[in-house]
């Protein structure tokens, strides 16, 4: 660090250069020579504090790419890091904003669009946009069509804006959507099948929706979030016993995950000890891969959330 640097300068060509100044204020008047000493000790300890605060700024990653968004308010690098790091700090209100300017920087990186569908998605009901959200998904899926993930960011954006216009049709489309993702995907996976299920169930048909998820475990594709999500399903039709199968499959399971958890407190029931290496229910979040720079953020997929 700079601190360290001003260690060696003083502990090595620094001293003869202070031997010089020595001979040199021999000649001044002993005032003049404590305050020539003076400035010098002020200098150095200025560098030495102005370093180890910028070292202090370095560890906090958040910090570090704002300062770098505030000198280069153009970078969507910097502007991406700051969002990401507010994404990891749970607080994807305040990432919002950054990602929007990172894609308004550089709307050809698909990543960074990407993440910013999820976060209208998980905003919805707050400063999401579902419209903005589905606009970019119609257009990912225009650009990479065969990207599975692409098309089920469509059918979740076609579900936010049928819960916000109250029209049935965009549930109908969802439907569609996901359902099309087992022509596309090479190894489906049950989330295909949840997405699907939610928007039959929110277009008034809760059997079909049940059916769907029966369809996937009897498919193979039985990740415990499909079975949560069937646990979750019966309770809306009120067949808790029913439901109360499925929580002893997932305890069974997957005791200590996010979906035993949930459904038990649904159930009223005690809830069983949480793993702690299950991570919640997230939508994924996409980093950029090479554009960007290196970063501890990377892409993120919940258990069962890829398609």
């Amino acid at each position: 660090t700079l601190a360290g640097a001003c260690l060696c300068f003083a502990g090595m060509p620094g001293a003869r250069w202070l031997v010089r100044l020595r001979r040199t204020t021999r000649l001044i008047t002993p005032n003049l020579r404590s305050l020539a000493s003076a400035v010098v000790c002020v200098a150095l300890f200025s560098l030495a504090v102005g370093s180890n605060l910028r070292s202090l700024e370095y560890r906090d990653e958040g910090a570090m790419w704002r300062a770098a968004a505030l000198k280069q308010p153009t970078s969507h690098q910097a502007l991406w890091g700051v969002a990401m790091c507010a994404i990891r700090n749970g607080d994807p209100e305040a990432a919002l904003g950054w990602m929007e300017r990172a894609v308004a920087c550089y709307p050809k990186l698909s990543d960074t669009r990407i993440t910013l569908v999820d976060l209208h998605l998980q905003l919805a009901g707050a400063r999401g946009q579902p419209f903005a959200a589905l606009r970019q998904a119609e257009q990912l899926v225009a650009e990479g069509p065969m990207d599975p993930y692409r098309h089920l960011l469509l059918a979740q954006s076609q579900i936010a804006v049928g819960d916000l216009v109250g029209d049935a049709k965009w549930y109908a489309s969802a439907e569609r959507t996901a359902l099309g993702i087992l022509d596309v995907a090479k190894t489906p996976k049950g989330m295909i099948y949840i997405v699907a299920s939610i928007a039959r169930d929110k277009a008034g048909d809760p059997d079909g929706a049940l059916e769907l998820l029966d369809t996937s475990i009897a498919r193979g594709l039985d990740h415990e979030t499909v079975h949560g999500a069937r646990g979750e399903q019966l309770l809306r039709m009120g067949r808790p016993r029913e439901a109360q199968l499925e929580l002893q499959h997932l305890l069974s399971t997957a005791p200590g995950g996010v979906h035993a958890q949930r459904l038990a407190q649904q159930l009223g029931m005690a809830a069983p000890p949480r793993r702690g290496s299950s991570p919640p229910i997230a939508p994924v979040v996409s980093a950029p891969r090479d554009q960007c720079p290196k970063s501890p953020c990377a892409r993120v997929i919940a258990p069962g959330g890829s398609v």
